[in-house]
């Protein structure tokens, strides 16, 4: 059984129910400075760019052997 949530997790639970979350569109918002702008079309082209040139179905490596590699490398 899950534990009680608590009055602020709760709180949290409702807002999400009754449909009342806004804002995920703000970047969108031509009122927002340049610099985010750009940052926002630099993010979407460096995702661009992973997706494209990295595999989805590639499990991440071990993480203790991962490390063991990275270690060896910077010795």
């Amino acid at each position: 059984m899950d534990p009680a949530l608590t009055d602020e997790e709760e709180r949290f639970m409702k807002w999400l129910e009754e449909g009342d979350v806004t804002g995920h569109h703000a970047g969108d918002a031509p009122d927002l400075p340049a610099e985010w702008h750009k940052l926002r079309h630099n993010v979407d082209s460096l995702r661009d760019l992973l997706r494209a040139n990295i595999p989805s179905a590639q499990e991440p490596p071990g993480s203790a052997s991962f490390n063991d590699e990275v270690r060896q490398k910077l010795d």
